[in-house]
């Protein structure tokens, strides 16, 4: 089995592992939250939290369930706020971010500057 050390608390733990298992401490070699996960059935934010968390996917599909159901439905506006901030793969852009994006598109705002805001030119 290969080992690695924890680049936090210097343990030697697994080469596979997510997190240190004595510090708790994410590894770095590992991708950041994305919701392109296996486990994954609707939207993939409940496999993303459960791989997260390393506990298993269903825990985290009851908890919500039973959350919105005490909640009212606070806990399916976590849900999709989860969703909204999540990128779907590793590296990937989250759906608000591209939608901020195509809307900042639309309105044909760019990076240009801009003439009547002139650097040089100073009161």
């Amino acid at each position: 089995m290969d080992k690695k050390t924890c680049p936090t608390c210097r343990s030697e733990i697994d080469a596979a592992a997510f997190r240190c298992p004595h510090c708790r401490a994410r590894q770095p070699d590992m991708p950041p939250m994305h919701r392109d996960v296996t486990g994954r059935l609707l939207a993939g934010v409940c496999a993303a939290i459960g791989r997260e968390l390393q506990v298993d996917a269903t825990i985290v599909r009851i908890v919500f369930a039973v959350g919105c159901l005490l909640s009212g439905g606070l806990a399916f506006g976590a849900y999709v706020m989860i969703w909204l901030l999540t990128p779907f793969q590793a590296g990937g852009r989250a759906p608000l971010t591209r939608a901020l994006d195509w809307v900042d598109g639309l309105l044909g705002s760019s990076t240009a500057p801009r003439p009547d805001r002139d650097e040089r030119a100073s009161p």
